[in-house]
């Protein structure tokens, strides 16, 4: 079975897409951080017949809103554990390979996003042991796993898809990236779909 993991933030605490503030204000902030994991779970939902779909949610995953989603798509909700972005991701990666034969692991502020691209992942894991998606701004959207094996090193908040890619390889295991896609952090990168 595949597990396919969606991180976000929760737009109703604290201030969400701070970096946009300028541009949209505080509740806009919160409505395109609310609108771009709705685009992704539509996008997404058809895959629930391969795959069990989760949102991981940091840091209120109980906010009713939330449960709304998870009723209306039918996904389950789980909070991000971790000091930090990167040591969420791996307890969400360490976790969920333990119980998957396949383990994606999606941000949910990529608005270009395609279930396509997802099946792309999942089918590529049958060959590459990593599978990682570039963002335009140097990061990564996707990283997808068989078995988390304590060989992807992710530090802090700011994740480099380079110095991820090659800490992989240099570990002899094989990648493969799906097409880089931008991700909504700045006022150029929404001004610039």
């Amino acid at each position: 079975m595949i597990s396919i993991n969606i991180f976000s933030k929760c737009p109703f605490y604290g201030n969400p897409k701070t970096r946009l503030n300028k541009l949209l204000g505080v509740d806009g902030c919160k409505f395109i951080a609310q609108q771009m994991l709705i685009m992704l779970l539509d996008e997404l939902c058809s895959l629930k017949e391969i795959a069990d779909i989760k949102i991981w949610v940091y840091p209120n995953y109980e906010h009713k809103w939330f449960n709304l989603l998870s009723k209306k798509y039918g996904v389950t909700l789980h909070k991000q554990v971790g000091a930090n972005l990167a040591s969420r991701m791996i307890t969400c990666l360490d976790n969920e390979s333990n119980n998957y034969t396949k383990t994606i692991l999606i941000g949910s502020d990529i608005p270009s996003f395609t279930k396509d691209l997802c099946i792309e992942a999942i089918d590529f894991l049958d060959k590459k042991d990593v599978i990682l998606g570039k963002s335009r701004d140097e990061g990564f959207y996707l990283i997808g796993i068989k078995k988390y094996n304590k060989f992807i090193k992710l530090d802090g908040e700011k994740i480099e898809y380079k110095k991820l890619k090659i800490n992989i390889e240099n570990l002899k295991h094989s990648v493969h990236t799906l097409e880089s896609l931008k991700d909504i952090d700045t006022p150029n990168d929404l001004l610039n779909l």
